[in-house]
């Protein structure tokens, strides 16, 4: 596979790549060490170790407590916090979920070696991916670092001929489904491998492929519904939440990670001139990859989003930049536009990423970010019991550290409460005991009371209509409130 491709590049060009690899390594290791350390929850990691806590403790996920997501993650990440988390309890978790994106970048790695056969380009691709993975949220126990094993492991047995290899990425690829829905995005891809697998074999190859596909997603979801007892509907309402789209993306720094990282992408799209370049079945299925992992971003341009096509325009990159050092050029002009170009835009995304993972681990270092969500978790913890029903118009980490729980499990559950209209933020309040609320919050807070606000509910006013009063504050920002009168919650 890459026949054409495999050339050796200049010792200059190694020489370039072994400095890149070394200095990825030392701030690979320096962020990681810190990260484990100091590395905070994020919002949807608050979410999903809510989740993954409530199972330890013996809850059946969808039957006592609603989860939109589908179960793959939520089982591993059980069985490792019973058994294996021993470094404490959110470090194990982090470890397991920044270990799946190194793991991402040792396969990337494998498959830029396939096809150009430059250990000491593959090598310095691979060291380099979890720090371009910092760029969009990869440090976090997220979803996406778990789908991106289970597809780059599917796209790799895709690369094979064989039919057991097909046959375990059509496994994977329903691997990936499982962790996620968006994980759907690597079928395409490894549809166009198993397509392109052999000339007479094509549609058995497609249809070992779909079968595996089927049976492993079909295997879960068949355990689901004996575990937990719910009808097949009732699984696929919760699989399969409605939530308005928002195709704004959040953050500034979002959109110029996009910015440096989208060159890369077009100038391989510039080298589809070259027949070599469009024939070879593993350029053309990278680019299925990023294309099928595109879609997403029609319902929500979140940061970590980026992180399930991240991989595969690492390894294009990894690619291109094997094909334009090696490759035969008849016009000077071209050449040197060619090189000058990609060369320009990587010291742009390599620099960008080196700076902002140095910055980050000096973040974490010096302002400890984790040790700040603890302090303020105790603090809450000494009003508010364990295991109490509270509404967060904070950040939902306090649901996993303080170990509260939400104010109904059943239909919204541990639920962001942007995705909800103001008549459910008002019911939400209406069957709860305590409420946290943090103004500074410019997402967790400003987003639903600005709900509120556009049906003219004031969330103030809403709170002592409910005979609430506030009780304590935290930190000068968080206001814990609870209500003043003993009732029975529904």
């Amino acid at each position: 596979m890459g026949e054409q491709m495999r050339i050796q590049i200049s010792a200059l060009s190694r020489l370039a790549l072994l400095f890149v690899g070394l200095i990825s390594a030392q701030v690979l290791v320096q962020v990681s060490l810190s990260l484990l350390r100091f590395g905070n929850l994020h919002a949807d990691s608050s979410y999903y170790l809510a989740l993954v806590r409530r199972m330890i403790d013996g809850s059946v996920l969808y039957r006592d407590v609603v989860a939109g997501y589908p179960p793959l993650v939520f089982y591993i990440a059980t069985f490792v916090g019973k058994y294996f988390v021993f470094l404490g309890e959110y470090t194990g978790y982090l470890a397991l979920s920044w270990g799946c994106v190194i793991a991402s970048g040792a396969l990337v790695s494998l498959i830029v070696f396939l096809e150009t056969s430059s250990s000491t380009l593959a090598i310095s691709i691979g060291l380099f991916l979890p720090l371009a993975a910092m760029q969009f949220e990869g440090m976090y126990f997220l979803l996406e670092p778990f789908v991106m094993v289970f597809a780059l492991v599917s796209f790799i047995l895709a690369l094979r001929r064989e039919a057991v290899s097909i046959f375990m990425a059509g496994v994977m690829a329903g691997g990936a489904f499982m962790c996620k829905h968006y994980g759907l995005g690597i079928l395409p891809a490894i549809f166009v491998l198993a397509w392109t697998a052999s000339e007479d074999g094509r549609f058995r190859n497609v249809g070992l492929l779909l079968t595996a596909f089927l049976l492993s997603t079909g295997l879960t979801i068949t355990y689901v519904l004996f575990s937990s007892g719910l009808k097949l509907v009732e699984l696929l309402t919760q699989l399969f939440p409605t939530y308005p789209s928002q195709l704004t993306a959040q953050y500034v720094s979002f959109k110029l990670s996009l910015a440096v990282l989208a060159p890369l992408v077009l100038i391989a799209v510039v080298l589809l001139r070259d027949p070599k370049f469009r024939s070879d079945r593993i350029v053309v299925a990278l680019f299925v990859a990023v294309a099928g992992f595109m879609p997403q971003f029609y319902f929500r341009q979140y940061s970590h989003y980026m992180l399930l096509p991240l991989p595969f325009v690492i390894a294009l990159w990894g690619i291109e930049f094997h094909y334009i050092a090696t490759r035969n050029y008849q016009s000077t002009i071209w050449r040197t536009a060619t090189q000058l170009s990609l060369s320009v835009f990587s010291a742009a995304f390599i620099l960008y990423c080196y700076v902002i993972s140095i910055s980050t681990g000096v973040f974490l270092n010096t302002d400890k970010p984790r040790l700040q969500q603890l302090a303020a978790s105790a603090q809450i913890g000494e009003v508010v019991p364990r295991m109490a029903r509270v509404l967060l118009f904070a950040s939902p980490a306090y649901y996993f550290l303080c170990g509260l729980l939400p104010p109904e499990d059943h239909k919204i559950g541990y639920g962001f409460l942007e995705n909800y209209s103001a008549r459910v933020i008002t019911e939400l309040v209406d069957k709860t005991e305590w409420v946290v609320l943090s103004p500074r919050d410019s997402y967790m807070y400003d987003r639903p009371v600005s709900i509120l606000k556009r049906s003219g509910i004031d969330i103030f006013a809403l709170l002592r209509e409910q005979n609430f009063a506030q009780v304590k504050t935290v930190q000068e920002d968080i206001q814990i409130w609870k209500r003043q009168r003993s009732r029975t919650v529904p």
